[in-house]
């Protein structure tokens, strides 16, 4: 499961999970870039915004209706961040979310 997977994830997720036997469940708010590398990847696509637990929900629903839940790629992000991480309240909300996302396809899932 990727959150924020459409934008530049592609090339990563073309060599390293498909190869793997992995299934790749993609949630953004960009739908139709998001639907691009869902199909580019053999994988599946759910409009999602990671900062609505409720979105989230449906994704993990999603990602393990073929199976158990192997890995959480949370990659979604908010904001404007730098290359390096600069302790602006943008960095702080991206890492917040992304714990928020790790945290509810645990509870989720477990």
């Amino acid at each position: 499961m990727v959150t924020g997977g459409a934008p530049g994830m592609a090339p990563l997720l073309r060599a390293a999970l498909p190869s793997k036997g992995a299934h790749i469940v993609i949630g953004d708010v960009h739908t139709a870039a998001g639907k691009t590398v869902a199909g580019e990847v053999g994988g599946t696509f759910v409009h999602c915004d990671a900062s609505v637990p409720e979105q989230v929900a449906a994704l993990v629903d999603t990602a393990v209706a073929p199976g158990p839940l192997r890995r959480v790629v949370a990659s979604a992000g908010v904001g404007h961040t730098e290359r390096t991480v600069t302790g602006s309240d943008d960095d702080h909300r991206m890492h917040d979310l992304e714990g928020q996302v790790a945290y509810s396809a645990t509870k989720q899932h477990w």
